[in-house]
C-alpha cells in the first residue's frame, strides 16, 4: 500500500488543507497602494541623502580650495614640517612647502595609490605621500602619476632642473600654461585614446607655446638715451631668469653685480619670468640670504609689455632665453651677453638648440667665462668678446691644517645628475669599478641628491651645501671629481684653492682653461676615470704635485679682478672701442 494511503488510513481525521481564497480586486488595490507609499518614502529618503551628500562635497571642495591657514594650526605641525624640510635639504620655507603640498593634493596629477604601487619601499611611510614627493621623490626621479614623468620633465626643461624647482609644482603653476609637456609624446595618458590629445578649448595651452618668446620679443634697433654715459657710475641693467638657492650660474652673476656695486655703478636686475618669487623684494632678500650681500641694487620683474619705459647705458642678457627680450629693448647704448656656457649644447638637435644657437647671431658683445668660451664666440660666431675668470672665495676655500684629512680616503664628487652636462653616470660607474678593485674609500656626493639606489661603495649624499660647508668638505677629502662636458664650472678652482687634487675629463673645454699639471685628466670612459682616481689614491708624490700646482693656479684669480675686467669691458664698449 502506498505510504500516503497508509498515513491517511491511520489518521482518519486528517484532511487536505483548504486552498487560499483568491484575492479580490479590492485587496490587490490596497497592496499596490502600500507599495506605492513605501516607494515614495524611499524616494524622499534618497533625496534627503543626496542633499546631504552635496553638502559634504561642497564642504570638502571648500577645504581643498581653501587649505587651512598655517598660522591657525597647532604649533607642533609647522615645527615638525620645518624639521622635515631641513632634514631633506629642500630649499623652501615652511609656508612655501605648505602651499606646494596643497597644490599637489588639489591636483589630479598626483595619484597617491599610483605613487605607493610604484614605490613599495614607502609602505611604512607615515606621512602624506605628497610630502614625500616634494621633499624626496622628485629628486629621486619618482613619478607622481601616469600623467606626469619627473625625469622627462627635468630633462626637457634644464631651466627647471638648474633652479631646483619641484618639477610637478612648476608644471602645475606655470609649465602647463606655457605649453610644456608632462609626458613624452609616445606615452598614453589615461582617458585619452591612443595617448593623443582630445579636442581642446581654443585657449588650452599647446606644447610649443613655451617657445613663443621667439615671436613675442621681436628685434628693434637701439635708440640710445641722450647725453653720454658716466664711466664712474654706469646705469647697468641685467635680465636674468628666476632662481633658487644653489644656482651656481646665478651666484656668479650676483658676485659680479656685488663688485660693480662696490665700484660705484647703478644696477637693476630684471627677472623673467617670475617662477619662484612673488615680488622683487622677495628675490632681493633671497640674494642677500643665499648668494651675495648686495645693498643698493634694484630687483624687479620684467613686464610683458612696456619695455619702452626701461632705459640705461648697458643692457646684459644672461642666458639663451633672456637674449630675446634684450633684443626687444631699445633705449640703451649697447647690448651685452654674459656668457657662462655654450648653451646650445644643453639640448638635442631641435627647436631649443636652434633657437639657442640663433642668439649668437644677435650681435651682442660677449662677456665670457674663460678662454674656451671667449675663443668660441670670436672664432665660430665672429662676435666681439672678452674673457673674465671664474674665481673662488678665499674666506670659504683655503688649504687644510696639517692632519685635517681623514685616514680613510674621501672622494668629493659633484653629482648634480639633473644637469646632463655633469656626466654623473660616468663618475658613478668609475667609482663602482674602483670599489671592485679592492680600494677602500668613502664618497661624499654634493650638488643635488641622487635617487634612492644601492651603490657598491660607502657614500654620504649631502645635497646642496653652502660655500663654508663645501670648503670643509674639500679640506677633508683626498680626491675631488667634477666633470664639465661643456664649459668648466666654479668647482675645480674652489677645490684647488683647498689643495685638493681632482679628476676632470680630458676634453677641450677643460684643457683650454686649466694647466694639465693642476688636474688628473681622464678620457670620458669609466675605466679611464677609475684609473685616474686610482693614481691619485696610490701615488703620494703625484698627489702632492697636483695639490701644489692646483694651489698655484687658483691663487691667480679673484672675484674682484674678474669684476674689474667686466667693468673695463663695459666702459670700453660704451665709449665705442672696437678692439
Amino acid at each position: 500500500m502506498p505510504e500516503a494511503v497508509k498515513r491517511s488510513a491511520a489518521n482518519p481525521t486528517s484532511t487536505t488543507p483548504a486552498a487560499t481564497p483568491a484575492a479580490t480586486p479590492r485587496d490587490e488595490a490596497a497592496r499596490l497602494a502600500a507599495l506605492k507609499e513605501q516607494a515614495e518614502e524611499c524616494a524622499a529618503a534618497l533625496t534627503a541623502h543626496q542633499a546631504q551628500l552635496v553638502q559634504v562635497q561642497d564642504a570638502l571642495r571648500a577645504l581643498v580650495n581653501q587649505p587651512p591657514r598655517l598660522d591657525r594650526l597647532p604649533p607642533l605641525l609647522p615645527a615638525a614640517l620645518r624639521r622635515m624640510i631641513d632634514e631633506a635639504g629642500y630649499p623652501r620655507s615652511v609656508a612655501a612647502v605648505w602651499k606646494e603640498f596643497w597644490a599637489l593634493r588639489r591636483s589630479h596629477l598626483f595619484d597617491p595609490a599610483f605613487y605607493l604601487s610604484r614605490n613599495p619601499d614607502l609602505v611604512a611611510y607615515r606621512r602624506p605621500l605628497e610630502l614625500h614627493y616634494l621633499l624626496h621623490g622628485a629628486r629621486e626621479g619618482r613619478d607622481p602619476s601616469p600623467m606626469f614623468r619627473t625625469g622627462f620633465y627635468l630633462a626637457s626643461n634644464p631651466d627647471v632642473a638648474a633652479n631646483g624647482i619641484n618639477p610637478l609644482i612648476h608644471y602645475i603653476r606655470r609649465g602647463r600654461a606655457e605649453g610644456r609637456q608632462g609626458t613624452p609624446d609616445n606615452v598614453a595618458v589615461p582617458g585619452v585614446e591612443g595617448g593623443g590629445p582630445a579636442e581642446a578649448p581654443r585657449n588650452a595651452p599647446r606644447f610649443f607655446d613655451r617657445l613663443s618668446f621667439a615671436t613675442r620679443w621681436q628685434s628693434v634697433p637701439l635708440t640710445p638715451p641722450p647725453g653720454e654715459a658716466n664711466p664712474d657710475s654706469l646705469d647697468i641693467h641685467w635680465v636674468i631668469p628666476d632662481f633658487q638657492r644653489g644656482a651656481g650660474g646665478h651666484m656668479t652673476i650676483f658676485r659680479i653685480v656685488r663688485f660693480l656695486e662696490r665700484f660705484g655703478h647703478r644696477q637693476t636686475l630684471w627677472i623673467m619670468p617670475p617662477r619662484v618669487h612673488a615680488t622683487g623684494q622677495a628675490a632681493f632678500e633671497t640674494i642677500r640670504e643665499h648668494f651675495q650681500p648686495i645693498e643698493g641694487v634694484s630687483v624687479r620683474f620684467l613686464p610683458d609689455d612696456g619695455l619702452d619705459g626701461i632705459s640705461g647705458d648697458a643692457l646684459i642678457a644672461t642666458d639663451r632665453w633672456t637674449c630675446y627680450p634684450v633684443r626687444a629693448m631699445a633705449n640703451f647704448r649697447r647690448r651685452f651677453y654674459f656668457v657662462q656656457d655654450h648653451e646650445c649644447d644643453f639640448y638635442p638637435a631641435g627647436s631649443d638648440s636652434l633657437l639657442t644657437r640663433e642668439t649668437y647671431g644677435f650681435g651682442f658683445d660677449c662677456l665670457c667665462a674663460g678662454e674656451w668660451l671667449d675663443g668660441l664666440m670670436r672664432d665660430r660666431y665672429g662676435l666681439w668678446s672678452m674673457k673674465w675668470d671664474l674665481a673662488y672665495d678665499p674666506q670659504a676655500y683655503f688649504p687644510p691644517a696639517e692632519g685635517e684629512r681623514p685616514a680613510t680616503p674621501h672622494i668629493a664628487f659633484y653629482s648634480r645628475y639633473a644637469t646632463p652636462r655633469r656626466a654623473v653616470e660616468l663618475g658613478l660607474l668609475a667609482l663602482e669599478e674602483l670599489a671592485g678593485r679592492g680600494h677602500a674609500f668613502h664618497v661624499d656626493l654634493f650638488g643635488g641628491r641622487l635617487p634612492s639606489m644601492h651603490l657598491a661603495f660607502p657614500f654620504t649624499d649631502h645635497g646642496v651645501m653652502s660655500a663654508e660647508e663645501l670648503g670643509a668638505l674639500y679640506r677633508g677629502s683626498r680626491v675631488g671629481m667634477v666633470f664639465s662636458a661643456t664649459n668648466h664650472s666654479l668647482i675645480p678652482r674652489e677645490m684647488m684653492a683647498c689643495g685638493l687634487p681632482l679628476v676632470e675629463l680630458d676634453i677641450e673645454p677643460v684643457t683650454a682653461v686649466f694647466p694639465r699639471a693642476a688636474l688628473e685628466l681622464a678620457r670620458p670612459d669609466p675605466l679611464s676615470i677609475a684609473d685616474a682616481l686610482e693614481r691619485l689614491l696610490t701615488d703620494p708624490a703625484r698627489w702632492e704635485a697636483h695639490s701644489r700646482a692646483g694651489l698655484e693656479h687658483a691663487r691667480q684669480f679673484s672675484w674682484e679682478h674678474s669684476g674689474r675686467l667686466v667693468e673695463d669691458a663695459l666702459r670700453r664698449r660704451l665709449a665705442g672701442a672696437a678692439d
